[in-house]
């Protein structure tokens, strides 16, 4: 799956994952800085998760960076809860990956 947003006739926003029925995965989720805490990603995030569920998405995985607080609490305001951490999963800077799920109930 790869979906974009466009502000001001650009992309401004992208999600890249994929589905392999009933589940899915989120690679990335970017936005441009001068784009950013204006909802956005949220709303990508929403508008990719109810496509891929007509499509018979049933959970959702992603794994974030520990220290990325902007993030998480993105992925959280959305539904998605931490299940897992993988100590010490990323490199320059050394941080643990946080491992979260959005449930059947999406």
């Amino acid at each position: 799956m790869c979906y974009v947003a466009l502000s001001d006739g650009q992309i401004s926003a992208y999600v890249i994952g994929r589905q392999i029925a009933p589940e899915g995965e989120i690679y990335r989720l970017a936005t441009l800085p001068e784009y950013r805490r204006r909802g956005i990603a949220y709303r990508l995030l929403d508008y990719a998760v109810k496509c891929e569920r007509g499509r018979g998405l049933e959970s959702l995985f992603l794994e974030v960076r520990e220290q990325n607080s902007a993030a998480r609490r993105l992925y959280e305001s959305y539904g998605f809860k931490k299940i897992g951490e993988r100590k010490n999963y990323y490199k320059n800077p050394a941080d643990n990956a946080i491992i979260m799920l959005l449930s059947s109930d999406i």
